[in-house]
């Protein structure tokens, strides 16, 4: 469906529909996953999860 799309579309665009397309599919994919992660890079960080994000600050909105 994705080389079908790359026909529609204005030159002038600024993101083609194919465009989208191709980002969805290839995260779904997998290929642009970003592994392994290299999180002991920085020992001096602490990572917050995004769940634990979300619950600080689902009321300060």
């Amino acid at each position: 469906m994705i080389r079908v799309m790359r026909l529609f579309g204005g030159e002038n665009d600024v993101f083609l529909a194919w465009q989208g397309m191709q980002y969805v599919a290839n995260m779904f994919s997998g290929a642009g996953k970003l592994d392994p992660l290299d999180n002991d890079r920085y020992p001096d960080l602490t990572w917050t999860k995004v769940e634990d994000f979300f619950r600080e600050h689902k009321n300060k909105a």
